[in-house]
């Protein structure tokens, strides 16, 4: 069962590397980035914590958002 703190970091992990790549100023490869780079996490909660955040609106086609920065820059 997917607990409300696992889903936390594994947002968390996700908006932190889409930050690094967005202030880098390298696209984001897609879904198959993520899974990989998180690879120590199961794959079906990289993509729903994905869909959460494109959801929530902190990000779009895999790339941060200008919601999603604050949100980081939050600690939240």
């Amino acid at each position: 069962m997917l607990s409300a703190t696992e889903l936390k970091e594994v947002c968390s992990e996700i908006l932190n590397l889409a930050l690094k790549l967005r202030f880098e100023g390298k696209p984001c490869p897609g879904i198959s980035f993520y899974v990989k780079e998180l690879s120590h996490r199961d794959p079906k909660l990289v993509r729903f914590a994905i869909w959460y955040l494109q959801d929530k609106g902190l990000m779009r086609d895999f790339e941060i958002t200008h919601k999603g920065v604050e949100y980081v820059l939050q600690g939240d």
